[in-house]
């Protein structure tokens, strides 16, 4: 039975596979896989019927391992998803947030259960006409929204008109399915009117240069080696890809397939691939003045990198969405000049502005900057810290700017521009904090991270294919296509019987070499499981084939040495079906086409007389020196979205043709507030008020104030209509604070001690709906009232010395006939009284910080009587001392 070596072999191989419980072996080695594939013969010969029942044997014992393997994780998978579920919906509630996701799905059930439809018994009116766009991207769960509306439409004499295109379908890792454009027809065949499906194959976009090679591609992608895998996907893409046709048939244009050089050892193929990329797109511009030039990539780390390879050479390249200001040298001088407010030791940034236009108002000398820090400097960032806090970033920085912008390009001018108007919206949003008015490194931060659109765009633009989408460029430089086609498997596998239905099973990845163990129908549901990753990686390229209208070169990387088998990447791809052979050698150009021009021309014949928008901002001995004006802006791709507005000129700059004239304000009087009206808060108000800086840096008094905030959080939580928080809650809350999680239990039980206090229990208690006799006086008559509870309330007044702003602990308004006719502010204290709270040193200490707090209790006192129109008398006023549980009423 085992008397041929290589049988005895393979026994002996899975023998000590099973004894070592190594699964991957016996099923992909050996005798296992062969029969699991059907085959009768191993090393050429049959297999003995004697030896494939003993191996029958052991599969039939690898497939009770492996499924209840695969069972296992998936219900562990299924109540992870349960209990992530359960945990976010209780988090975003608790929050009062709701998620996009939520809504599409708390809509999506109400259609599914005849809430949507009882609606329409209620007044709410549908639409009668639905127009959807862009319907490949639809996802399910929005279909069963869409659905309701569609049966409505077509019913009530309506109608329903969708426009949606397969071939585009790149959003699948958001839900898209393509496939309910091919359900559309059966959906609609029940109704009275059958749907009219029209397809459109004219371009009005591309030369029929561009289109020829759209055509070329998609009409031999069922030879592609690359898809081999996946046979099924790419013969039903090829077969159903519409010819496309030009309607603009005079309209020249070329496209290239062409390949960068081979990495030297050391060098990173990528890096060489995206490098080549900037340079062609470089020459391309320059090439055809006026014309738009897109770099299409697929991931945008990778179009960084094309940006930071165009700005090494000295060229401007704009990415869709902006790039941080920080991009700008003149911008990062300014940055230096903030950062050394917080940091003035800092060498590196004393030597950026040292040597720069601002070293004299700072105070700093080039010969002396790596030395001591003069004390001129010293003055001078001090001077600056004031001046912002009290001027406010917006003013600061247009001063900077003005000094700085004089030796900045065009380009450093525009960036600046953006800099004063970001700086403007900081003070505006009163710095997102107050930490942000002090400090200057939050804003610093914001500067460098968020995205600015450059309000004059350059003729060089790079971003990812997905963002690309629907937009339109003269010319298109398409590369980084070398990315795995299936980077990797699906964490799960979903069986759904059509696109209109809900998800039938659900079932955790199974790896390629186990799947014949599964029971057939879920081999079929596992095989199928990476379709939709090849459809829309098919799709993403022909995205990036359509977006240039007359010029495209595909940049690819050259094939390796030891290459035995054409890439399974989109570039693979390409590789199989435009050139007729699919060799790639470096730097070598393996295809063209062309209409009408000269495929190996780099220029395109001119069909604009706008002057080109030069993308270079020179450097002259040291100097950036600005471009001349231009009397237009560049030519931009159409559908682009509208630039940013820039900011008004900075003060000193040059008037151009292109720009607003300044506005000139007038200047306010000697000692007058620049930035906006006094603000001061209640607790500013308290009797002798100073924080000494020991104070502020004591680690202990941080961690007292850590403690405050934490226990005012807890007392929030108390309301009237649900019980006291758990200590779930008080744990949740606490762990926003990870400097106390050693003090957390400890903290909760004092804390339940505080509450129980019947005088503290009292106040936070629903109230009986009587005014208080408290409140009760000549003007006002006791009798039933009706209260309500305000917590946090947060509120900023005029009180005629500036704006009064502050948040109260607890607030209880009560009221008559729906007006308020009085209220109550309770503000709790978590100060240690010391000593024998309950004697008379007590009693001295509680009467002392009574006197302390009634001017902010006062504060309070006047923002609520604005707030709600009330006499301040109508407006009582606790102080809960919830250490020793004293509740003092602060009326007066």
């Amino acid at each position: 039975m085992f008397d041929d070596s290589r049988v005895a072999d393979a026994r002996d191989a899975a023998i000590t596979a099973l004894e070592q419980s190594d699964w991957k072996s016996l099923l992909s080695k050996g005798i296992v896989p062969k029969l699991l594939a059907g085959e009768t013969k191993y090393q050429r010969k049959p297999i003995d019927p004697a030896v494939a029942a003993a191996y029958w044997t052991i599969i039939d014992l690898l497939k009770s391992v492996i499924l209840a393997r695969t069972a296992t994780q998936t219900r562990a998978f299924r109540d992870l998803l349960d209990r992530y579920s359960a945990t976010a919906d209780r988090l975003m509630a608790s929050d009062g947030m709701v998620s996009f996701d939520d809504v599409t799905r708390l809509v999506g059930s109400a259609a599914g259960d005849g809430t949507l439809d009882a609606a329409r018994w209620r007044g709410i009116r549908f639409a009668k006409h639905l127009l959807i766009d862009e319907f490949q991207d639809t996802s399910p769960s929005q279909w069963r929204v869409l659905e309701r509306l569609a049966e409505h439409a077509v019913t009530a004499s309506g109608s329903f008109f969708a426009v949606g295109d397969r071939k585009q379908a790149i959003y699948g890792w958001r839900g898209g399915a393509p496939e309910l454009i091919d359900a559309l027809p059966d959906f609609f065949a029940a109704g009275k009117r059958p749907l009219v499906s029209l397809d459109l194959a004219a371009s009005y976009r591309s030369s029929p240069a561009i289109l020829d090679t759209v055509n070329r591609v998609f009409e031999r992608l069922a030879r592609a080696e690359p898809l081999a895998d996946h046979a099924g996907i790419a013969a039903l893409a090829s077969s159903k890809f519409p010819r496309h046709q030009a309607a603009r048939e005079a309209l020249p244009g070329w496209v290239r397939l062409r390949t960068c050089a081979a990495p030297e050892e050391g060098q990173k193929g990528t890096a060489l691939l995206l490098a080549a990329a900037a340079t062609r797109a470089a020459v391309l511009s320059r090439a055809n003045p006026g014309k738009s030039v897109g770099v299409l990539v697929r991931t945008n780390k990778a179009a960084e990198l094309v940006i930071a390879e165009l700005k090494r050479n000295g060229i401007v390249a704009s990415a869709e969405g902006g790039q941080p200001l920080a991009d700008s040298p003149a911008v990062e001088l300014v940055l230096s000049a903030l950062h050394l407010v917080d940091h003035p030791s800092d060498a590196a940034a004393r030597f950026h502005v040292a040597t720069s236009p601002l070293a004299s108002l700072l105070g700093l000398d080039p010969s002396g900057a790596a030395g001591e820090i003069p004390a001129a400097c010293i003055t001078a960032l001090d001077r600056l810290r004031r001046a912002l806090v009290d001027d406010g970033y917006g003013p600061v920085l247009s001063r900077l700017a003005a000094a700085v912008g004089t030796a900045g390009s065009h380009r450093d001018l525009r960036r600046l521009e953006q800099l004063v108007a970001a700086a403007r919206e900081w003070d505006m949003a009163g710095g997102r904090s107050r930490a942000g008015l002090v400090r200057t490194a939050p804003f610093i931060h914001h500067c460098r991270t968020v995205n600015v659109a450059d309000p004059v765009v350059s003729p060089i633009r790079v971003m990812t294919i997905h963002k690309a989408k629907g937009l339109e460029f003269d010319l298109v430089v398409l590369t980084d296509l070398d990315r795995k086609l299936v980077a990797h498997p699906p964490r799960v596998v979903v069986d759904r019987k059509s696109p209109l239905e809900p998800i039938h099973r659900i079932l955790v990845h199974v790896s390629k070499e186990n799947q014949p163990l599964l029971p057939p129908d879920w081999q079929e549901v596992c095989a199928a499981a990476n379709d939709p990753v090849i459809r829309e990686a098919i799709a993403t390229l022909y995205v990036g084939l359509t977006r240039a209208a007359q010029g495209m070169e595909i940049l690819i990387r050259p094939a390796t040495e030891k290459e035995r088998s054409v890439p399974k990447t989109l570039a693979g791809v390409i590789r199989c079906t435009l050139p007729e052979t699919p060799d790639a050698p470096p730097a070598t150009i393996l295809w063209t086409h062309g209409h009408l021009t000269d495929p190996a021309d780099d220029s395109l014949p001119a069909d604009s007389p706008v002057a080109p928008a030069p993308i270079l901002d020179s450097v002259e001995h040291g100097s950036m020196s600005a471009p001349a004006p231009r009397q237009k802006p560049p030519s931009q791709a159409r559908g682009t979205t509208a630039p940013a507005s820039s900011a008004p000129p900075l003060p000193g700059a040059a008037a151009t043709g292109d720009r607003p004239a300044p506005i000139h304000l007038r200047p306010l009087g000697v000692g007058q507030r620049r930035r906006a009206r006094p603000r001061h808060t209640p607790s500013a108000t308290e009797e002798g008020r100073m924080t000494t800086a020991p104070a502020l840096l004591d680690s202990g008094s941080r961690a007292a104030r850590s403690i405050g905030t934490l226990l005012h959080a807890w007392i929030e939580q108390f309301g009237w209509d649900a019980p006291p928080p758990g200590d779930d809650l008080l744990r949740r809350i606490a762990s926003r604070e990870p400097g106390l999680a050693p003090d957390v239990e400890p903290l909760i039980g004092a804390f339940r001690v505080m509450c129980a206090n019947p005088a503290v229990a009292s106040i936070l208690a629903a109230p009986a709906p009587r005014l208080p006799e408290r409140l009760v006086s000549d003007n006002l008559a006791a009798g039933p009232a009706e209260p309500s509870l305000q917590r946090e309330q947060a509120f900023a007044i005029d009180d005629g010395e500036g704006t009064l702003e502050g948040i109260i602990d607890r607030l209880v308004v009560w009221r008559r006939s729906g007006h308020a006719v009085a209220a109550e502010v309770v503000d709790f204290k978590f100060d240690a009284i010391g000593g024998d709270e309950r004697g008379a040193n007590g009693a001295r200490i509680r009467a002392e910080k009574s006197a302390f707090y009634a001017p902010q209790l006062q504060a309070y006192r006047r923002a609520v009587a604005a707030l709600h129109a009330l006499d301040p008398a109508r407006v009582s006023c606790q102080l809960v001392f919830m250490r020793s549980g004293d509740v003092i009423t602060m009326d007066g």
